[in-house]
């Protein structure tokens, strides 16, 4: 199984990618693929822009990565008690 493991978090300094990082090493019998998000930027979405550019790039590799993958561990700060808007 390919599991893929991310951060819903944009800081450098994240201590959900740090967590990431770590229970990565304790996944020994699956294909692991760590990513950090803020390498895929994601503009606000405009049908307009995607009629005249075509899907931004990035949005394009991070479909195809999670297409690719089985399974997902996320690990997501909250911000007073909602997902972060980077997510």
């Amino acid at each position: 199984m390919k599991v893929l493991l991310f951060s819903a978090s944009n800081s450098s300094q994240s201590i959900n990618q740090t967590f990431i990082e770590h229970i990565a090493q304790y996944i020994h019998q699956h294909e692991v693929t760590i990513i950090d998000l803020r390498f895929f930027p994601a503009p606000l979405y405009s049908y307009d822009i995607e009629q005249k550019s075509g899907k931004p790039l990035a949005m394009v590799a991070l479909h195809n990565l999670f297409s690719s993958h089985d399974a997902f561990i996320i690990a997501t700060p909250e911000h007073n008690g909602a997902l972060p808007a980077f997510f």
